[in-house]
């Protein structure tokens, strides 16, 4: 059996984040990506079609840099397409973590000490859970094996050599 797989990619987006300086909070980034994919294979599995064309990411950031206090919010709708698995349509991946997969607060006392709190990206491997910020676009057979959100609280210390970060969970509800 003949097996073929092409997968297309476009990004459209700022590659700066805009920033607006208000008056009671201080500077907010605002940012986002959207992206577009369509993609071809003669190996269907599971719910895969042999064409797809479906949003990978239209994902919206805002965020304040924490001088003491700050938060990182990504809101929208995404696709997780893993190597060897079938790739669902991009509404039925953003249940997995729902369209508000990052949302936490920092708090930086020091450049050197920072405590966050909230639904946090991983810290751990090195594939990211949204395409336009994962190298390969398809994440890895070991993708599934990864916390990508924690609900938890990081503590994280650096100095101008080294940087230590220490996880808790808060809740026993880790993807």
């Amino acid at each position: 059996m003949r097996k073929s797989l092409a997968f297309i990619t476009l990004l459209a987006g700022s590659v700066q984040a805009l920033e607006f300086k208000t008056e009671p909070l201080g500077t907010l980034k605002v940012g986002g990506a959207v992206t577009l994919y369509g993609m071809h294979t003669s190996n269907r599995v599971g719910a895969d079609k042999e064409n797809r064309y479906d949003v990978g990411s239209a994902l919206l950031n805002l965020s304040k840099a924490p001088k003491p206090l700050g938060f990182n919010l990504t809101a929208g709708a995404y696709s997780l397409p893993v190597v060897g698995v079938g790739i669902n349509r991009t509404w039925d991946s953003t249940g997995l973590f729902s369209a508000l997969p990052v949302a936490y607060l920092e708090y930086a006392p020091t450049k050197e000490l920072s405590l966050q709190a909230g639904k946090l990206p991983t810290i751990i491997g090195y594939e990211s859970a949204f395409t336009y910020t994962n190298n390969h676009i398809q994440q890895g057979l070991v993708w599934n094996m990864q916390p990508v959100v924690s609900n938890c609280l990081r503590l994280t210390y650096k100095t101008d050599l080294h940087k230590a970060r220490r996880e808790r969970r808060l809740l026993h509800s880790e993807h």
